[in-house]
């Protein structure tokens, strides 16, 4: 299993987002009242929307080589900073800004995933 930490290992500037957006399923009843149940097991899932601001072409092609091997369809190991250890995630797209020469940032979405 590919492994960002590891087989990367370069680090996002902080700063980044962490979206998370639990599923739930609302039933509304005629009287006003509502019930709100959890959608599925894995229903608290996160986003991870950050930047690899200013890093060296190298580098850029080291995430980009990564990404683009994973074509957004199979998941990778992960551990976001804010967590003592990794999960699944897909990553569907980013965006690569050329600074200057030879300085490059990428933004990236890192969408956690419920894969075995």
């Amino acid at each position: 299993m590919a492994n960002f930490n590891t087989d990367v290992n370069i680090n996002p500037r902080y700063g980044f987002k962490v979206t998370a957006e639990p599923r739930v399923r609302n039933v509304q009843f005629g009287d006003g009242y509502e019930m709100s149940i959890q959608d599925g097991l894995n229903s608290d899932l996160e986003k991870f929307d950050f930047t690899f601001e200013n890093v060296t072409t190298a580098d850029a092609n080291a995430i980009v080589n990564f990404l683009r091997a994973r074509k957004g369809v199979e998941s990778f190991d992960w551990q976001p900073p804010t967590r003592s250890s990794a999960s699944k995630f897909k990553c569907n797209g980013w965006t690569r800004t050329l600074v200057q020469a030879n300085i490059e940032t990428i933004t990236a979405t890192f969408r956690e995933v419920a894969i075995p």
